[in-house]
């Protein structure tokens, strides 16, 4: 049975305050928590509970850590929270989001993946070479945290060469995962309609990661386009020249070819010459395309192409907002309240200045909006979007309109 996990809000765990309840997943819940003048993500696990030495030993673990695409982990231990029990708690770096939820949400271009799987694999590079394995790359474990992808340091153990090469495979998986749109569950062996969905280039890593036998370092080799296959995968070498045979050409003979080979030699550098200068004559120039009118306003299927090609088209057809409306700004999306909910907790904690809220406020709906602001003119919403991107709300925070309350 789930404890009432928002009777711990307020509690101190070691130098830490508990403050917003966020969600659960297992033993383990999590809260934004404060102290030593920084939000910190808490999480804290009942100390009877099967995972919480392991989630301890881990933390711990961590805390020796220190590379750029691993959550950072500000403090650990034991603590007991009054008539509630003993709990083993972390306070870690703050996510803003998490891959689960990003890409049920929007789809991700396949640069935006590569950038997120390069990052998992220099960490795991990191770890292996530590002697430490991770066993849990998957999507729900790598976290957005000031626009850089980090991975989570909950299931750090000691491990061996198999461990390693398991942790590459997950990688693989969820590289599929994020790129085929979630066809398979995660962490699931690919299927062959997933596969068919990547380009060859990524397509070419996921098989190198699931089924080669690639360590993290190849992974990361690959992902920035600078993997060398190892011997069995590398072409065959070419055969060596056989040594050429001696000449009993005479010596004036010798002198005299050698003047023809570069008479000949300066007969083609000519022509190549003139080649290159005729090759540098201005092309025609294109016809200039007249304006449009000044007050002309494009067509519904012209603004439907602009948004696509501004990346806005995903959510303005998933969520079809009314024309008429005050504006918004807009910083995650999700089919359930109690996500909304979360999301803008832990907003609300860390940009207090924005003061996220849900919408609709009340009743059911397709969509809950975590909106930073309503009621708004355009300008003045365009405004706030940009200061919530600077600031790192989330980089898909965007004004619009929406329906009035």
């Amino acid at each position: 049975m789930s404890r009432d996990w928002s009777r711990y809000e307020g509690r101190l765990v070691g130098d830490w305050r508990i403050e917003s309840f966020l969600g659960e997943r297992g033993d383990t819940a999590f809260f934004t928590g404060s102290g030593a003048d920084r939000q910190v993500l808490l999480q804290v696990v009942g100390a009877g509970s099967p995972g919480a030495n392991a989630a301890l030993a881990s933390w711990t673990l961590a805390q020796r850590l220190a590379h750029e695409h691993l959550l950072r982990v500000h403090g650990a231990g034991e603590a007991a929270i009054d008539e509630l029990g003993r709990v083993a708690w972390g306070a870690l770096d703050l996510p803003e989001d998490d891959l689960s939820e990003i890409a049920p949400r929007r789809p991700l271009e396949p640069a935006e993946v590569r950038d997120i799987a390069h990052g998992a694999a220099l960490a795991l590079e990191y770890l292996h070479a530590e002697g430490l394995t991770h066993g849990a790359v998957l999507p729900e474990n790598l976290f957005l945290v000031e626009g850089a992808w980090k991975l989570s340091v909950d299931s750090l153990a000691p491990g061996d060469t198999a461990a390693k090469l398991a942790d590459v495979r997950q990688l693989g998986r969820t590289m599929v995962w994020a790129l085929s749109g979630g066809m398979d569950q995660p962490g699931q062996t690919p299927s062959a309609g997933a596969m068919a969905m990547l380009d060859l280039p990524a397509r070419e890593i996921a098989t190198g990661c699931l089924d080669r036998g690639w360590s993290a370092a190849d992974a990361v080799a690959a992902l920035e386009g600078r993997y060398a296959p190892p011997g069995g995968d590398a072409p065959a070498p070419r055969p060596p020249k056989p040594p050429a045979a001696r000449s009993n050409v005479w010596p004036v003979l010798t002198a005299v070819v050698a003047v023809l080979l570069m008479v000949i030699a300066f007969a083609l550098n000519g022509r190549g010459n003139r080649n290159v200068k005729a090759s540098t004559t201005p092309a025609p120039k294109a016809a200039v395309a007249q304006p449009p009118a000044q007050n002309a306003q494009p067509a519904p299927e012209q603004a439907q192409t602009a948004r696509l090609q501004n990346g806005t088209a995903d959510r303005e057809a998933v969520h079809a907002r009314p024309a008429e409306g005050a504006w918004a700004v807009v910083a995650a999306t999700y089919g359930t309240r109690a996500d909304a909910d979360k999301r803008a907790r832990m907003i609300r904690a860390r940009w207090r200045q924005f003061q996220a809220r849900v919408l609709p406020t009340t009743g059911s709906a397709e969509a809950y909006h975590v909106v930073l602001g309503s009621g708004m003119n355009r300008k003045t919403a365009v405004m706030l979007e940009h200061k919530a991107r600077s600031a790192g709300v989330a980089h898909d925070t965007y004004a619009t309109k929406m329906q009035a309350e």
